[in-house]
Order: structure tokens, then C-alpha cells, then sequence
């Protein structure tokens, strides 16, 4: 799929730096270069302290007209490790600058989690871009994915007053439905989109987007399944679940905690007119077909593979009530069967 546009896949987030989790080691890294050129060496690199946790979380603050703070929203970006040294294009093992940036910092950025009463956290402005985060569930060997925000640059230099977590992406609508919850399925009157997009290696990959009731109408008025599209979206964090009730005892004041766990949402704030054919990232229904059919086969091998390393006499746990369904559904319509054309 080399000959697909890749899609847009723009992130920005401006905020305070809320918690920082990096570390520096000395081990042996494989540097890659032009031309599939390999070389080992040993070096310094930086990267995640605790892989389960994004690399940063920056808090970012929503404040209405008069600047006060209406929402919260705790961001986390992932950014690769790096290595002390890399490969030139003629294969010469050098310095990478990039290890300098992400050691100043390590070193000198300060979270907020850190700070001491008379300190003020650092704030940053980091650019980067969503990606998928697929993997097989090695309990019941079923795809899941998830999208995570990948940063390729952070700064404290000429960092916006304003906090943001602005974002644009252009890829095909597979779906566009009412969000429901609870067990009898109630419309929350917001909209889930299914969206589709290319990445730089012309893999496609999903990403659920939310339109909140303010603009369904619009939205669906404006668009429909099927079309090349270009969104713009902000990165919100909310709070699922309600306040803990304290009743009885004594006390000066109610208990503050709260029950449930935190969910990254991206919302859609605007859009643009539905891409024409002559646009260069109008997607084809073709190339989605053929992108959807290299998607399968790179799934199963690894579902394959998952369960080769797990050995034939491991048995496979049941999966969750409602989980094979979302699994197995056609990613572009029609029946469970993965194997069906997309369209």
C-alpha cells in the first residue's frame, strides 16, 4: 500500500506538566539506518521507566470566557525510547541530537507531582500524533486495539498561554451511530464515529471518535458512511462513576472520592467539507478493501503467532460477555464473518 497518501495525524498538547516517567540506562540498542543497515552498540538511552504508563501526562485546563476552569483533562503521551547514538545516511555510528533534547528534559523539567511549595511545574507543548496500540489478548487469543497519543517533539520554550488538546485527522467513516448505556441500551443523544485512516507505512488502523449532542445533528446532517473526511477533535479525560455516598459517623465534611475509573474520550469539535475525488486524501473504496485484507492477515499471523509461543496445551479462556462480537464485526459492514470485503 506504498502508494497510499498517508492520512492527516496531527496532535498538539499545551498544558502543565503534570508527571514525568523516563529513565536513563547503558544497555546494548540495535541502530537502524538507510538501506535496512543494522549496527549494535552499546550507549545510553532514555525511555519509560514503567512501560504500563504513558511517557508524560500533561494536565490540561478548559477555562470559559471569564478564565475559569470549567474541566480537567490529565493527557498522556507516549514517545519512543532514545538512544545516545544513531546511524548517519552513510551508516557511521554518531551522536543523535534528539538523546541531547530528551536529556535536558530528564534532567531539568519539573512535574507538577514533584514540585515543592515554592516551585511551578513545567509547562510543555508537545507535538505529535494518534496511533493504533493493537495487541492479542493471551487469554483469549482476540485482537484488541486501543489509540494512544505518540509525541515525536516536546518543548518549555514559547509555550501558548492557553491550554489545548487540539487535534485534526482525515480517513473514511465506517460508521456513524448513537452512543448508548446501561443495560437497556439508553442514547446518551451523542454520536460514536468509526474512522479509518493511513498511517505512514500504509497500514489502515480504526479510531472511535465522539460527537457530543450539540453537534449530532450537524454532524450527521454533514456526513455519512463511506466518505473521505477531515475532522478536528480535542483529547478530554473524564471521570466514570459516581461519588462515593458517606452516611452516619461524624465528620466536618463530606468525603470527595469518587468510585469508577478515568476514560480518554476524542471529541469532535469541527469539520470540514467531505474530501472530492481529486483531493489527495480522498480514500478509494479499493484501497480500503485491499488495506482491510492485508489488515486480516497481519491479525491472524499474529493471533498465530500468540499462540504458538503459548503452547498447544494452553486452553484459551472464554471471552468477556460482548467482546467476540466487537472482535469479529466486519470493520465496514455486514455480518461477523473478518473475512468479507469491507465494503
Amino acid at each position: 500500500m506504498s502508494d497510499v497518501k498517508t492520512s492527516i495525524n496531527k496532535v498538539q498538547v499545551v498544558g502543565t506538566l503534570l508527571e514525568m516517567n523516563l529513565m536513563e540506562e547503558t544497555k546494548e540498542v540495535t541502530l537502524k539506518g538507510a538501506n535496512g543497515v543494522e549496527k549494535k552498540v552499546t550507549c545510553r538511552s532514555i525511555g519509560k521507566k514503567e512501560f504500563k504508563n504513558p511517557t508524560f501526562l500533561v494536565e490540561v485546563e478548559k477555562k470559559d470566557e471569564d478564565g475559569n476552569v470549567v474541566s480537567t483533562s490529565n493527557v498522556g503521551i507516549d514517545f519512543y525510547s532514545i538512544a545516545e547514538k544513531k546511524l548517519d545516511e552513510h551508516g557511521n555510528i554518531v551522536d543523535n541530537p534528539r538523546f541531547k533534547s530528551m536529556e535536558t528534559v530528564f534532567e531539568t523539567y519539573l512535574p507538577k507531582v514533584n514540585c515543592k511549595s515554592d516551585e511551578k511545574p513545567t509547562r510543555v507543548k508537545i507535538d505529535g500524533s494518534l496511533r493504533e496500540n493493537g495487541y492479542v489478548d493471551k487469554n483469549t487469543y482476540e485482537w484488541k486495539s486501543f489509540s494512544v497519543v505518540n509525541g515525536f517533539s516536546i518543548t518549555s520554550s514559547s509555550v501558548p498561554e492557553e491550554d489545548i488538546a487540539d487535534c485534526e485527522i482525515s480517513g473514511i467513516i465506517r460508521t456513524i451511530i448513537p452512543e448508548t448505556k446501561g443495560e437497556n441500551a439508553e442514547e446518551t443523544g451523542r454520536l460514536k464515529v468509526e474512522l479509518w485512516s493511513f498511517d505512514g507505512l500504509g497500514a489502515i488502523t480504526p479510531t472511535t471518535l465522539i460527537v457530543e449532542e450539540d453537534l449530532a445533528d450537524a454532524f450527521q446532517d454533514y456526513y455519512e458512511s463511506g466518505q473521505s473526511v477531515k475532522v478536528y477533535y480535542e483529547i478530554l479525560s473524564k471521570q466514570i462513576g459516581a461519588k462515593k455516598v458517606t452516611t452516619g459517623g461524624f465528620g466536618r465534611r463530606e468525603s470527595k472520592a469518587v468510585s469508577g475509573y478515568t476514560v480518554t474520550e476524542y471529541s469532535v469539535f469541527r469539520g470540514d467539507d467531505p474530501f472530492e475525488e481529486e483531493n489527495e486524501y480522498f480514500i478509494t473504496t479499493e484501497k480500503v478493501k485491499e488495506a482491510m485484507d492485508e489488515r486480516e492477515i497481519m491479525i491472524a499471523n499474529k493471533i498465530k503467532d500468540a499462540k504458538e509461543n503459548k503452547g498447544a496445551n494452553s486452553t484459551p479462556k472464554p471471552s468477556p460477555k460482548g467482546a467476540s462480537a466487537s472482535a469479529k464485526a466486519n470493520p465496514f459492514g455486514g455480518e461477523s464473518s473478518v473475512k468479507k470485503s469491507p465494503f
